[in-house]
């Protein structure tokens, strides 16, 4: 596949709503990695450990395309610790849930992904450049998969989850569809084409 040829990209390309939106993106995969960091540590729950490796990778993805476009991040925040005090929050409630059971680990998990794909779903329109909306379809994609991978460590234990941001119709669409594979969004720094298995 050939890379479509782009125009120098700059800041003033982008709305700032889209500005915000890269901004509070790069947080919200870091709040997936954070919380995920500390469950794994607390229960040992294999599916935190191997979906929070992925997180980095989307978190390094937005940073490239927030890099490309000039637009400023923050991003030597230590764990746990976000400038949005919406996702501060956030953090430190569903780290508190987590920590209380397994089980309410693997749901702070799913509804994690939840938030994922509802604002990401908000935030891709037409009006995105071409490789920020690949980028952000990619991670979608990621996040689908991982929501897959959470209800499934739930049904192995007999576990039930009521989806609580997604309607019903779509948690079933993605949870009765087969896992996803794909190359990353063009702009995402690792190479076109490459291909991951979330």
């Amino acid at each position: 596949q050939t890379q479509p040829k782009t125009q120098a990209v700059t800041m003033d390309q982008l709305s700032q709503a889209q500005i915000k939106d890269l901004q509070y993106l790069c947080e919200e995969e870091k709040l997936a990695r954070d919380v995920y960091a500390v469950l794994f540590d607390k229960w040992q729950i294999q599916a935190f450990s191997n979906i929070g490796s992925t997180e980095n990778r989307h978190i390094i993805s937005v940073q490239d395309l927030a890099k490309k476009y000039g637009v400023p991040l923050n991003d030597a925040l230590a764990a746990g610790k976000f400038n949005n005090a919406e996702l501060q929050q956030a953090y430190n409630d569903l780290t508190a849930k987590g920590l209380q059971s397994p089980e309410a680990a693997l749901k702070v998990g799913a509804y994690i992904e939840e938030l994922d794909i509802n604002d990401i779903n908000k935030m891709t329109n037409e009006a995105l450049p071409t490789d920020i909306r690949q980028t952000f379809d990619w991670l979608n994609m990621g996040s689908r998969n991982h929501l897959r991978g959470f209800v499934r460590s739930m049904q192995n234990q007999s576990m039930t989850y009521q989806p609580q941001l997604l309607t019903q119709a779509e948690y079933e669409a993605i949870i009765n569809s087969p896992q996803e594979r794909g190359g990353q969004g063009q702009g995402g720094g690792h190479g076109q084409g490459q291909r991951h298995a979330y």
